[in-house]
């Protein structure tokens, strides 16, 4: 049985505005302090990911749960996955706007389910997953004001409609836990000012995260982020997992290919991080 555990966490791919960077940092440890807690205390993989991404997902900094974008109608509407080793399952939800936490309604998708789409609100409220009959409990001052400024830019049809300090994105996580079993989760808020229902890379099975186990001393998780419909075409996280030996060649490969796939990639593998181009990364092990 391995001696060490590993997690993982990222706040997406992108321009990241200089004046939040400590809050993203900040963020990021404590979603690495409380799964590295829950690692030493025994607690599986799956329940480790999906407690991070929950502090990401409260966190308002970032582009997942409390403080998304909004889309094109002023709503917040969310997309989250996560797959595991043990048990060996996949759960998402997709477009979702009741759910309190995203993470936390796809884990009881991959435990009980295979929900995704707006009957996963419906479905979360009759297997005790928090809801709130407020959808629009996830929106801050901030979002809204951004949400404003866009649609003026949009409307006057400039072309700087979204600077680098509202640049947000895709957030995740990966771990191995003391048993060698691998999970990968991601949750988002979805591109600003997408079309209502929308649903990308963090709710599609192979693309937004991928976690595998060949062997008792070989398992990877994946967490991908970056623009969803690229990423989607080639299922990034699947890829990126299953050739992990040669990583960089997929992440060229799909530059090559002029997909415009802007990504940060982590793989955990027999305990060990191997990174592809990351920005804001925390890890604790």
């Amino acid at each position: 049985m391995p001696s060490r555990c590993c997690i993982v966490v990222h706040v997406g791919a992108g321009t990241h505005g200089e004046s939040k960077v400590k809050r993203y940092k900040q963020a990021m440890r404590n979603a690495c302090q409380l799964a590295i807690e829950k690692l030493r205390a025994g607690h599986p993989a799956h329940e480790v990911v999906e407690s991070a991404i929950r502090v990401l997902e409260d966190d308002p900094v970032t582009n997942a749960g409390i403080g998304s974008n909004l889309n094109r109608l002023g709503q917040v509407e969310c997309d989250a996955a996560i797959m595991a080793t043990h048990p060996d399952a996949f759960g998402a939800v997709g477009a979702i706007e009741a759910i309190r936490n995203p993470i936390e309604a796809a884990h009881a998708v991959m435990l009980k389910s295979s929900q995704v789409g707006h009957g996963a609100d419906e479905w979360a409220r009759s297997n005790s997953v928090v809801t709130d009959d407020n959808v629009r409990h996830k929106i801050t001052e901030e979002a809204m004001h951004k949400y404003e400024t866009y649609m003026k830019q949009v409307t006057a049809d400039k072309a700087d409609a979204v600077n680098d300090e509202a640049m947000q994105d895709t957030v995740g996580a990966v771990c191995i836990d003391m048993e060698g079993d691998a999970c990968a989760g991601v949750s988002s808020g979805g591109i600003a000012l997408k079309l209502p229902g929308r649903v990308g890379e963090a709710a599609m099975f192979g693309c937004g995260c991928w976690a595998e186990r060949s062997t008792k001393s070989d398992a990877v998780a994946c967490s991908v982020t970056g623009t969803g419909e690229q990423i989607m075409r080639v299922m990034l996280a699947r890829e990126c997992a299953q050739k992990r030996g040669d990583m960089f060649t997929v992440l060229n490969q799909c530059f090559a290919a002029q997909i415009g796939v802007g990504t940060a990639a982590g793989i955990l593998t027999r305990g060990i991080l191997l990174p592809g181009p990351v920005e804001n990364t925390s890890a604790v092990g």
